[in-house]
C-alpha cells in the first residue's frame, strides 16, 4: 500500500523546471501578465493595484475595456488572452488557478537546478466588469483571499533539501503587512528565519520582470535573490491540499475499511462485481425508497443495490440519466440520516446535481464548494441558514401512497409475468408489442411459414436476406443494365470473357450506326435496308454504267414516253419484251448477206414476190406450158441486165437474198419505231450500227433495272431521270456515298443481328427481341449498351446473386416474392431496410397472433382497465415523487434541530461573522459531527474535499464520484479515504 500511495504522491505535483511555478523564465500572453507594464499606461498605475491587493480590496479597476491608447491596446489583447485561459482551464478542472504573486526568488535550489519562482500568492480573479457604466478590466480579491507562500516552493525545499517548513511559514504569514513597502523586507527576513539564504533588490518596491533564457543562467551563484516582481495569471497550486492528506496518509497508513480493501485487493465478496439485476426492486417495499426524480427500473435498481454494496460502478453515455441517479442516491441516504459525500474535478457537474436538489427543494442541507477559498462565505451562510429554519409542515401521506402503488403493482404483475415471460421461439409479448409496428403497410402473410422457427432463426435468416437483399437492389433493379439476365449461377471467366468479346463488338457497331443514321436522311428503318440490300448493291453497280454518257438518251428516252400505259416496273417488262426481239432480229441479220441498197420498200417487195413466183415455177416441169413462167423469166432477165447482174440461178438467189436482207431490216425498223424506247434505232441498214445500238439499249436496260427495282424497293426515294442533269446527280460523288452508306448500314444492322442473337445466352428472350427491334428500327440504345459493357465488372457479383437464389431455401424465397409483391423492388426506398422490417414485423406479428389465440387473457392489455390501471400507478408514482422532498427535508430539519448547546451557538456564531472567517477546516475538524448533522451531503472538488475535511476515516457514509473517468486515481484516494462507501 505503501508503494502505492508514494506514486499516486508524486503524481500530483512536479517538482521540475518544467513546472511555471519553480521556474518562470519568461512570460507569455495566454499564461502571464506584468503588472509593472501598466506603468506605461498611467503611472504609478501598478503600485496602486499592488496596494489594493495587499489590502485586500473587493474590486481593484485595472484598465478600461475600450481604451484607444496604443498601450492600453496591447494590454487589452493580453489580458484577453490570459483570461480564456484561466477560464479554459477552471472549466476543465474546476480549480482557479488565478494568482496575483509578488516577490520572485532567484537562485540554485541544488546544484544544477536553478529555480526562478514567486513567493507569495494573493488568491484572486480576473474579471470584466462595468466601473461608472464604462466597460473594465478588474480583480477580484477580497479579504476571503488569504495570502499565501508558493506551496509548489516549499514542497521543493522539503524533497530537495530536507524539512518540512510548511505549517511554521504559512503561520507567519498572518503577521503580513498591509503596506507594500514593507512586504519585501518582510519576506526577506521570514525566509531567512528558515534558513534560506538570500539577499534582496528593494531599490523600488516594483520593478518589470526580465526574461531570460537558459544560456543567461547565472553559473555558480550562491544563494537567492529576491526581487520585487509583481505578475498575475496562471500558477498550479491546488493539489499541494491532497498532498497533506497524503503525507498524513503515509504517516498512519490505513488498517481497515473500504480504502485498505481497495488498495490491497482483499475483496471479500465474489459477487461485488457483478452487473446489477433490476429485480432489486422486488426485494424491498416501496415505502423503503425515496425517489425524487424520472427514472427507469436500471436506475432505481442502482440506487437500491448501493445500500448494500460496499463499492458500485454506474456507466452510460451522456443522456442516460446517471445525474438522476446521483440525486436520487443523495436524497435516498440523505432520507436514512445518513451523510454524502459527492466528488466531481469539473465544478459545472456539481452545478447540475445541487440545481437539480434546489429544483426540489432539498438544497437547504447541501453545500455546494468549487473552491475552498472563494465559497468560505458559501459554505459559512449555509451553516447560518440550517441554523435558523424552522421545521417544514409535513407532505403528503408517504406510506399510504406507497401501499396503494404497492397493491397496484401486484396486479400488474400478474399481467407483467404473461407479458415478459420468454416464448419457445425467444422472446417475450412485451418485446412483441413493444417492437411490433402497427401499420397494414408492414405486414405480409407469414402465418403459414412460422412451424418451429425461433427468433433468432429468422434474425440468421435475414442476415442472408439482407445480403440477397443488397445484391437484389443494385442487380436486379430495373434500372441496372443486367436486371433482365437469365441466370449467371453456371457462368464462369469463360462466359465472361466471351460476354467481353460479344459487348465490345456491339458497342462498337452500334456507335457505328449510331454515325451513319445520323449523316443519313433515312426513309426507312434500318432492317428495312438490309431487306433490300441487294437492291442497293445492284444500284451502286449499276451507277457505274452512267460514265458512258452516251448511255443517258437512252435512259431518258425510257422515262419520257408519254404514251405509255403502265409505271416504270410493268412498262421495263414490256421494253425487255420488245429488247428481246429486236435484238433477235439484230442476231438474225447478223448472219445474213448485206442488204440491197437500190430499192424502194415497194420494188423490193415485188421483185422478192416476183423472184419467189419464179422460183417456184421453175421447180416445176410444166413450166415450159405456163405463160406465166414466160412473163415473169422475162421481166426477170430485163430486170438483172438493168442492175448489171447475170441472169443465172446463183446470181438471182444471192439478189433475192439481199432483197430479203433489205426487207428484214425494214421490218425491224418499223418494229422498233412502235416503241418509244426503240424509236432512235438505226436508219441506215448497216448491222454494225445496229448491233452498236442494241448493246447501248441493253446497257439502259441494265441499268434501268437495277434503278427501277430500287425505286421499288424504296419509294419516294428515286426520282426519275428524264434530265441530263437528273442522271448528273445520280452519277455524281454526293450520291454515291450516300448510296454507299446505306449499304455499310445494311451490313452493320446485319451484324448487330447477329451479335444480338449471341446475348441469348445471357439476356432474356423479350430483352433480346426488344434490343433487336431497337437496333432494326434505328432506335440505338448506346447508354443500355455501354452500361451492359461497363457493369460487366460486376460479372462475378451477379453470378453470386444468382448463386444465391438457386441455394436459398422456400422459406427465403417465398418472404422475397412476398416483399416484392407488397412493396415492389423498384418503387421502394431504403428497400433492404423497408423488406427487413416488414419480414421482420410480419413474424411479431404472426406471434403476437399465436399467442393471444392460445392466451386469450393478454388481450386485457388493450382494454380500458388495464389502461386506466396504468394511468393510476403513474399517477401515484409522481404522488410519491412529490411526496419524498418535504418528508425527506423534513428529517434534515429534525435532525439539525439536534445539535444543540454551546455546539450550536458557536457555529452560529462562527457563520454570522463577516470577517476574519475562521479556515473551513478548523471549523469542520472541530465540530464536523453536529455540522454534519447540520449539512449532511457536500458537493465538493477533490481538492476542496482534502482543504475542508479533518482526516477522519468513514466521515460519510456514501462517497459518489460523479465523472469519474475525469477524475485522476492519485485525486480520488483521499476522499475515498473519508468514505464507508
Amino acid at each position: 500500500m505503501k508503494e502505492l500511495l508514494t506514486l499516486y504522491r508524486d503524481r500530483l505535483t512536479d517538482l521540475t523546471a518544467n513546472n511555471k511555478s519553480l521556474k518562470l523564465m519568461r512570460l507569455t500572453n495566454k499564461n502571464h501578465f506584468d503588472i509593472s507594464s501598466l506603468s506605461t499606461i498611467e503611472l504609478g498605475l501598478d503600485n496602486n493595484i499592488l496596494e489594493q491587493v495587499v489590502t485586500l480590496q473587493e474590486q481593484i479597476p485595472i484598465i478600461p475595456q475600450n481604451s484607444l491608447v496604443e498601450d492600453a491596446i496591447i494590454a487589452n489583447r493580453k489580458l484577453l488572452a490570459l483570461k480564456r485561459e484561466v477560464d479554459l482551464v477552471e472549466q476543465e478542472t474546476g480549480n482557479n488557478p488565478f494568482y496575483i504573486a509578488y516577490g520572485f526568488l532567484e537562485g540554485f535550489l541544488v546544484p544544477d537546478f536553478f529555480i526562478r519562482c514567486p513567493i507569495l500568492f494573493f488568491p484572486g480573479r480576473l474579471i470584466k466588469t462595468n466601473i461608472k457604466n464604462k466597460p473594465y478590466w478588474a480583480l477580484e480579491v477580497g479579504e476571503e483571499s488569504t495570502p499565501f507562500i508558493n506551496r509548489t516552493f516549499i514542497m521543493a525545499i522539503q524533497k530537495y533539501v530536507g524539512g518540512d517548513i510548511s505549517t511554521s511559514i504559512q503561520d507567519a504569514l498572518n503577521e503580513l503587512p498591509r503596506d507594500v513597502s514593507r512586504i519585501i523586507p518582510f519576506l526577506y527576513e521570514l525566509l531567512r528565519k528558515h534558513e534560506i539564504s538570500l539577499t534582496v533588490d528593494n531599490s523600488k518596491a516594483i520593478v518589470p520582470f526580465k526574461g531570460m533564457k537558459k544560456e543567461n543562467i547565472p553559473e555558480g551563484k550562491k544563494g537567492f535573490t529576491l526581487y520585487p516582481y509583481v505578475i498575475m495569471g496562471k500558477f498550479q497550486q491546488s493539489t499541494s491540499t491532497l498532498l497533506n492528506d497524503y503525507n498524513a496518509l503515509l504517516e498512519e497508513m490505513p488498517e481497515s475499511g473500504y480504502l485498505n480493501d481497495l488498495l490491497e485487493g482483499s475483496e471479500k465478496d465474489e459477487n461485488a462485481f457483478d452487473e446489477i439485476d433490476t429485480d432489486e426492486l422486488n426485494r424491498v417495499h416501496p415505502s423503503e425508497n425515496f425517489f425524487v426524480l424520472d427514472t427507469d427500473a436500471s436506475q432505481e435498481a442502482v440506487v437500491v443495490a448501493a445500500r448494500e454494496k460496499k463499492g458500485l460502478i454506474v456507466h452510460g453515455p451522456p443522456g442516460t440519466g446517471k445525474s438522476q441517479v446521483i440525486v436520487n442516491l443523495i436524497v435516498d441516504r440523505m432520507a436514512r440520516g445518513q451523510r454524502v459525500l459527492l466528488v466531481c474535478q469539473k465544478p459545472a457537474a456539481l452545478d447540475v446535481v445541487y440545481n437539480r436538489l434546489g429544483q426540489i427543494n432539498l438544497q437547504n442541507h447541501v453545500a455546494l464548494v468549487h473552491d475552498f477559498n472563494k465559497n468560505k462565505l458559501d459554505v459559512y451562510s449555509k451553516i447560518a441558514s440550517v441554523i435558523d429554519r424552522s421545521s417544514p409542515k409535513q407532505g403528503q401521506d408517504y406510506n399510504r401512497i406507497s401501499n396503494e402503488k404497492h397493491a397496484l403493482a401486484e396486479k400488474l404483475n400478474q399481467i407483467a409475468h404473461s407479458l415478459h415471460k420468454e416464448r419457445t421461439f425467444g422472446r417475450s409479448l412485451f418485446y412483441l408489442y413493444s417492437n411490433a409496428k402497427w401499420d397494414q403497410d408492414k405486414i405480409i402473410e407469414v402465418e403459414d411459414l412460422l412451424k418451429n422457427l425461433t427468433f433468432g432463426e429468422l434474425q440468421v435468416q435475414l442476415v442472408d436476406i439482407k445480403t440477397i437483399i443488397e445484391l437484389m437492389y443494385k442487380y436486379d433493379h430495373a434500372n441496372y443494365p443486367w436486371s433482365k439476365r437469365k441466370s449467371f449461377a453456371s457462368f464462369s471467366v469463360k462466359q465472361h470473357l466471351e460476354l467481353k468479346n460479344i459487348l465490345e463488338t456491339l458497342s462498337v457497331d452500334t456507335k457505328k450506326a449510331f454515325e451513319l443514321k445520323k449523316d443519313l436522311n433515312l426513309l426507312f428503318e434500318p432492317v428495312y435496308y438490309l431487306e433490300n440490300v441487294q437492291a442497293l448493291h445492284d444500284l451502286e453497280q449499276a451507277l457505274e454504267s452512267l460514265r458512258n454518257r452516251a448511255l443517258y438518251r437512252h435512259v431518258i428516252q425510257f422515262f419520257v414516253d408519254d404514251e405509255r400505259e403502265y409505271e416504270n416496273e410493268d412498262h421495263l417488262d414490256k421494253v425487255r419484251k420488245s429488247y428481246a426481239s429486236v435484238n433477235k432480229q439484230i442476231n438474225f441479220l447478223n448472219n445474213r448477206t448485206e442488204p440491197e441498197t437500190n430499192l424502194s420498200i415497194e420494188e423490193a417487195e415485188k421483185w422478192n414476190t416476183k423472184i419467189n413466183s419464179f422460183e417456184e415455177l421453175n421447180k416445176k416441169l410444166t413450166r415450159f406450158f405456163n405463160t406465166t413462167w414466160y412473163s415473169l423469166k422475162k421481166e426477170l432477165q430485163e430486170h438483172c441486165k438493168k442492175i448489171g447482174i447475170s441472169f443465172d440461178g446463183n446470181s438471182v438467189r444471192e439478189y433475192r437474198e439481199r432483197i430479203e436482207t433489205f426487207l428484214y431490216f425494214e421490218k425491224l425498223r418499223k418494229e422498233s419505231i412502235g416503241s418509244h424506247f426503240f424509236s432512235d434505232a438505226p436508219t441506215e441498214n448497216n448491222i454494225d450500227a445496229w448491233k452498236k445500238w442494241i448493246r447501248l439499249k441493253e446497257q439502259a436496260l441494265q441499268f434501268l433495272h437495277a434503278f427501277v427495282h430500287a425505286q421499288v424497293a424504296f419509294p419516294k426515294w428515286l426520282k426519275n431521270p428524264d434530265t441530263n442533269h437528273v442522271l448528273d446527280e445520280f452519277s455524281n460523288t454526293v450520291f454515291a456515298d450516300e448510296l454507299n452508306k446505306l449499304i455499310n448500314l445494311a451490313n452493320i444492322t446485319r451484324e448487330l443481328n447477329v451479335t444480338i442473337q449471341k446475348l441469348n445466352t445471357y439476356l432474356q428472350d423479350e430483352k433480346v427481341k426488344l434490343l433487336l427491334n431497337q437496333m432494326n428500327s434505328g432506335n440505338y440504345n448506346i447508354p443500355y449498351v455501354d452500361g451492359l459493357l461497363h457493369t460487366l465488372d460486376d460479372f462475378s457479383s451477379l453470378c453470386r446473386l444468382d448463386q444465391m437464389k438457386m441455394e436459398m431455401g422456400s422459406l427465403k424465397k417465398l418472404l422475397i416474392e412476398r416483399c416484392n409483391k407488397k412493396t415492389p423492388l423498384e418503387k421502394t426506398a431504403n428497400v433492404v431496410d423497408q423488406w427487413l422490417v416488414l419480414i421482420e414485423n410480419s413474424f411479431l406479428h404472426a406471434w403476437i397472433l399465436q399467442i393471444e389465440t392460445n392466451e386469450p387473457h393478454v388481450k386485457d392489455v388493450s382494454t380500458e382497465l388495464y389502461q386506466k390501471h396504468l394511468e393510476r400507478f403513474s399517477s401515484l408514482l409522481s404522488d410519491r415523487r412529490k411526496a419524498v422532498p418535504p418528508l425527506v427535508d423534513g428529517k434534515l430539519a429534525s435532525q439539525a434541530l439536534d445539535v444543540q448547546g454551546s455546539t450550536r451557538q458557536k457555529l452560529k456564531h462562527e457563520s454570522n461573522k463577516k470577517r476574519k472567517l475562521l479556515p473551513l477546516r478548523q471549523v469542520v475538524g472541530h465540530f464536523y459531527d453536529d455540522l454534519l448533522k447540520l449539512v449532511p451531503c457536500w458537493l465538493c472538488t477533490p481538492e476542496a474535499v482534502s482543504a475542508i475535511f479533518p482526516m477522519h476515516q468513514d466521515m460519510f457514509d456514501l462517497v459518489i464520484f460523479d465523472e469519474a473517468s475525469q477524475c485522476p486515481v492519485e485525486n480520488a484516494i483521499p476522499a475515498i479515504y473519508r468514505g464507508n462507501n
